[in-house]
């Protein structure tokens, strides 16, 4: 099996022993390596104070349709969807997507579910800092 790091350094302090990838020495745990066609895209949230529970109420139940979006063949577009929630900052979020393709995330963008919970949770940010991130192969 082949290791990866994912350059994103985000992630780290968002997880509390359940990573999908080890933070020290970049080995994969847990999960295949990802293959070259895969991208992963890493965003923060901050949630405004008063609107953290009607975030939640919003993201998991997209978060759980987002991971089960096939593609027209029948399989899955996301390898991994995650949320995370700091335990530093409860307004503070990490959601790490991880896509069999670019083309897969664009149908996920193209999807009504995703289009609706973009609609409602607008209001609820304080702010987002998306970032899409690359994989580097260690030989």
């Amino acid at each position: 099996m082949k290791k990866i790091i994912v350059i994103a350094t985000l992630i780290v302090g968002f997880t509390s022993g359940t990573s999908l990838y080890a933070q020290g020495g970049g080995t994969e745990v847990g999960v295949e390596a990802p293959k070259s066609t895969d991208f992963m895209y890493v965003s923060t949230v901050k949630v405004k104070a008063d609107k953290i529970v009607a975030f939640k109420q919003l993201l998991l139940p997209y978060a759980a349709d987002t991971r089960n979006e096939r593609d027209a063949t029948g399989e899955l577009n996301a390898i991994a969807y995650i949320v995370h929630q700091s335990p530093n900052d409860s307004q503070d979020f990490v959601v790490y997507e991880h896509w069999k393709s670019d083309a897969a995330r664009a149908d996920h963008m193209n999807q009504q579910h995703t289009k609706d919970f973009f609609t409602a949770s607008a209001p609820l940010y304080v702010e987002t800092y998306p970032l899409r991130t690359r994989l580097v192969e260690l030989k």
